[in-house]
């Protein structure tokens, strides 16, 4: 019998801002991240179905730091750290 890597794995289309998302927690209690933009859930799911390592690090670091003082939702925190490592990674 395989071990279950994720206990939550979440897909989800965010509409305004035009990108699928998918997050995941472990059993230790780490978030994983990744999304693409863009509405094709086909190419989502076959290239982005993973958490990206770096961006579920961002995450990590701007959620364990409170790098965002600004009370927001779980969903709007995903987002910046999604707009801060697409920028960083055309940049």
């Amino acid at each position: 019998m395989s071990e279950t890597k994720y206990i939550v794995k979440r897909e989800y289309w965010d509409a305004e801002n035009d990108r699928w998302i998918l997050t995941t927690l472990d059993k230790d209690g780490e978030v994983g991240l990744n999304f693409m933009q863009g509405d094709d859930y086909e190419t989502f799911k076959s290239q982005f179905g993973e958490p990206d390592p770096k961006l579920s690090a961002l995450y990590k670091v701007v959620d364990d730091n409170n790098i965002i003082d600004e009370d927001v939702s779980e969903t709007e925190l995903i987002n910046r750290v999604c707009w801060a490592y697409l920028k960083l990674r055309v940049e």
